[in-house]
Parts: structure tokens; sequence; C-alpha cells
């Protein structure tokens, strides 16, 4: 190995101090250095090689003479001890001078996990519309809003066929599809739009309709919030009724659900029995046994007073004229009780005769439900007109005559009674051109 090599493995450099170490071709220490080295150390002075007391080499150059100083070798060891010792610190210093510092492989950067999110449900699939066929028994205008104050967007005629898929939730218009109206929609008088109901309903459910004006609920009970109101023969869709049958659940656009209550007795349905029991929620009831909700019947209606409508002669409930560009039919929905209630209904009409000076014909028919019945007056001028002109719900059909262009009054009366008698009416007048 060179000295340079050597040197870089055994080499301490220090600020004041040098020390460099050479090893010999032959593998003695330079005397010279080991002297000077030993004396700085405080060890004894080695004497040069070649002077006097020297310890000379040997013949074959692998040693110190046999005859040399024993003393001398001595003191020589503790100088080969500690440079050894030196050495070895040396080492390690240069190693460590010459090695570089491993730089620490930077960790692998973590990919933070995403945090799950919440899964959202699809919302529920809006249900399509139920759109009821309905025949127009009037010319009757399209509005754009349910007011007779909003703007008249068309005008339909009389025996036309629209489809209707909302009533408004005072329960006096419904909403048709018309194309002529903005987004495909307009509003007309429930009054003057008979609905046809489908001949089948949705599963669990059954077609029913109202026979007299009354509210919707949020709950089946009259303590309930009041959701809106139905007029008289309006079509409703049953979805449940409550453990006693006394209330109906009816799909209603306007409840928080899009459900309402409506009490049963005032909603004439086929076979109660087949809508599912619910709680007050809307939630299905599961009964003790299926038998028990197979053998639940709908309890006999308890009757209420027709509510009170403010017509009177001098102000009727409608005025109707006919005209062949108008209308030739008008009919009428109502309810009559007595003792209670509304006693009587007024109504106002003008008839039409295509021959000067021929009488107008009129058609008149009479339906009704109820504990009782009506007598239907034609008056003119505040006089009833003979006892021919009037009818009842057993004498239901009839034609009579009329001075065309005069004014002339309907009167439905309900007949005197000790105990609560109600009815509920359908009136359809014909003009025969």
């Amino acid at each position: 190995m060179s000295q340079l090599s050597l040197s870089r493995l055994l080499c301490v450099r220090r600020p004041h101090i040098g020390l460099r170490i050479f090893l010999e071709r032959d593998n003695y220490l330079s005397g010279s250095f080991m002297s000077g080295f030993c004396r700085r150390w405080r060890f004894a002075p080695m004497p040069e090689f070649g002077s006097a007391g020297a310890l000379p080499p040997k013949a074959d150059g692998t040693g110190f003479s046999a005859n040399g100083s024993k003393i001398h070798r001595m003191r020589l060891f503790p100088c080969l001890a500690l440079l050894s010792l030196m050495g070895l610190v040396a080492c390690q210093a240069v190693a460590l001078t010459q090695t570089p510092t491993a730089s620490p492989s930077p960790l692998p950067s973590s990919t933070p996990l995403a945090t799950p999110s919440a899964t959202l449900r699809p919302p529920s699939p809006t249900p399509e519309p139920l759109l009821l066929e309905g025949r127009v028994t009037a010319p009757l205008n399209i509005r754009r809003d349910p007011s007779t104050t909003a703007e008249v967007l068309a005008t339909l005629s009389r025996g036309e066929t629209v489809q209707a898929d909302l009533q408004s939730q005072d329960g006096q218009w419904y909403r048709i599809r018309h194309a002529g109206a903005p987004e495909g929609f307009g509003w007309v008088s429930a009054r003057y739009l008979e609905l046809t109901l489908p001949a089948s309903a949705p599963t669990g459910m059954t077609w029913g309709r109202v026979t007299q004006r009354l509210n919707v609920r949020s709950g089946p009970g009259t303590s309930f919030e009041s959701l809106g109101v139905l007029e008289t023969q309006s079509p409703v869709l049953l979805t449940g009724k409550n453990r006693t049958a006394s209330w109906l659940c009816i799909q209603y656009p306007f409840g928080t659900k899009g459900s309402g209550w409506v009490a049963a007795q005032y909603v004439k349905a086929d076979d109660l029995n087949t809508l599912p029991t619910l709680d007050e929620s809307g939630r299905p009831l599961r009964l003790e046994t299926p038998e028990a909700e197979a053998q639940l019947n709908v309890p006999t209606p308890t009757l209420a007073p027709a509510p009170e409508d403010g017509d009177s002669a001098s102000s009727p409930a409608v005025r109707f004229r006919f005209s062949p560009q108008e209308s030739l039919l008008f009919v009428y929905s109502g309810q009559v009780s007595s003792p209670e209630g509304d006693p009587e209904d007024w109504l106002e009409f003008i008839p039409f005769s295509s021959l000067p000076g021929r009488p107008a014909f009129l058609q008149i028919s009479l339906e009704c439900e109820g504990n009782s019945a009506v007598l239907v007056e034609f008056w003119q001028d505040g006089i009833p007109r003979p006892e021919t002109s009037t009818l009842t719900c057993e004498n239901s059909f009839r034609q009579i005559t009329f001075s065309p262009g005069q004014i002339y009054q309907i009167r439905i009366q309900a007949l005197a009674a000790d105990t609560l008698r109600w009815t509920a009416y359908r009136l359809k007048l014909k003009n025969l051109p």
C-alpha cells in the first residue's frame, strides 16, 4: 500500500498538530519520528538507527538483533500500543470525514384517504299526475290563474272534453291541459266541468265522490288543521281509512305528504273495506288478525247540517243565460237540510228560443242523495209559478215551457222535518233549440 493511501486511512488532522504515519518498505518505524513522538509524550527517547546503542537489524531484515537491549524493546512497546490506538481513532475519523452522510430517504407521501361521503338516496319518483276526463257543460273561460280576475287565455265551448289533473285549494277551480296556455296548463271553473271517474284505480286504492262541500284535514278528526275544501261532486282517490273507517285518507297535493283526510259520511265510494287501515300519519296499521280488518264495516254515516252559503232570491248562487253561442245546458250541485243548516238554494236563468214568438222548452232532471227529499220551484217576479212547475226527488224529470228572454229563479228547498234531514242534489236544465 502506498504512503498516500495509508495516510488517508491513518491521518488525524488537528488545528496545531499534524500527524502522519508512513509505513516503511522494511516495516521499520522511522526512528526520527518515533524519537520525537516518544519525547512529546514523555517516553524514553529512542536512539537513531545507526547511532551508538541503536539496535541493529538482523541480517535477514526481519527484526532487531538478538543482542539488542531488552530495555529498549520494553520501552518501544508502549509507544507501539499508543500508536496503534491513535491509528484506530484516525481511521474512524477519516471514515467519518470522507463517508458522505446519507440523507434520510423521504418517506413516501401517503395519499390521504378520501372521507366517505354519505350515500345520497335518489329522490322519490314523483308520481305521474292522474288525469281525469271532463266535459264542459257551458262556455267556459280558461284563465291563467284560479281566479275570476285572472287573464283569459282561451274559451271552451259546451261539450268539449278536456283533461284535468288538479283541483284548487278552495275546490272551485280545476287545472286543465290546454295547448294554448302557458306551460300547457290553464284554470277553469269547477262548476261547469263534469269529471268522469276512471274505470279502475291503482292497486289498494279506490275512486269516490264528495257528496257535499267539506274540509280536507291533516288528520282523521275535526281537531286537525284544515288543508283545503272540496266542492260537491269532486272526485277523490281514496288511499286508506282510519281504524273505525269514519275518516278516509285521500290523495291531496296540498297536504304535507301529498295526502289529506275527509269524513267518510260525505264520500260516496264502492267497498271501502278494501282500503288499508292507516294511523294518523298515514302509515299502515297491522291489526291483530287479518279477519279483523276484513270484518271492519263502515259505520252508518252521521248526518250533518248543510253548510250555509248565503244565497237568496235577490242574490242567487248562480246567474246563467242560455244561448247557442254560450250553452244550452246548465248543471248545478248543492245540498240543503232541515231543521238545521242551509234550508234552500237560489239560482237564476234566462231561457232562449230560436224562433220569434215561440216559447222556450226546458228539460229538467233532478238527482238526490240523503235521508230526505227536496222541492224545486220556479219563480218569476217574486212569485212562484203554478204547481205544475215543481219538481221533487220522486218526480225527477219534467219538460216545462218558459218565455224566452225573461228572468226566472229556481228555489231548491229542503222538506220541513222535526229531526235532521239532509239531501244532496244535482239539477240539470237543458234548453231545447
